[in-house]
């Protein structure tokens, strides 16, 4: 059971992170006046 469950979780809480990851970027990007575009694009190429 535990072979089958734990790999379960583990997909579960790394998508859950990335989208909360995600979203909390966005939220930060869309409340925070664009500082310089090049800090941006950099983020976007990082993401």
């Amino acid at each position: 059971m535990d072979e089958s469950f734990s790999p379960t979780i583990f997909l579960y809480g790394m998508a859950l992170t990335l989208a909360v990851g995600k979203a909390f970027t966005l939220t930060i990007w869309r409340s925070v006046p664009k500082p310089r575009p090049g800090l941006r694009q950099e983020m976007l190429q990082a993401w």
